[in-house]
């Protein structure tokens, strides 16, 4: 990941930039509370590199939380935008759930 990264949500307004605010984000708004929580199937968006993140719920069943899309140039992250949106999953060609 570069220096100079960026992290978004839409459709939250936040815009995190930098390892540091991108390291923070995740050590404390990840909603992962152990190991194996989150799991993460890799995929395409619009041609560029994803994955589907899944949180398990209490049930144990790994359901939709984040679709994530990478920006890689030279073989670095300098961006990813997360879309909470299930149904981004499935134009993705991702399963609906997972499992164990």
């Amino acid at each position: 990941m570069t220096e100079q990264a960026t992290w978004q949500m839409p459709p939250f307004d936040r815009y995190y930039v930098g390892q540091e605010a991108i390291a923070a984000l995740i050590g404390t708004q990840c909603p992962a509370s152990g190991p194996l929580d989150l799991r993460m199937v890799p995929t395409v968006s619009n041609g560029q590199p994803a994955a589907g993140m899944y949180l398990r719920g209490e049930d144990g069943v790994h359901r939709p939380f984040q679709l994530v899309v990478v920006d890689v140039v030279d073989g670095a992250v300098t961006a990813v935008v997360g879309f909470f949106d299930e149904a981004a999953f499935a134009r993705a060609g991702l399963p609906a759930k997972l499992a164990d």
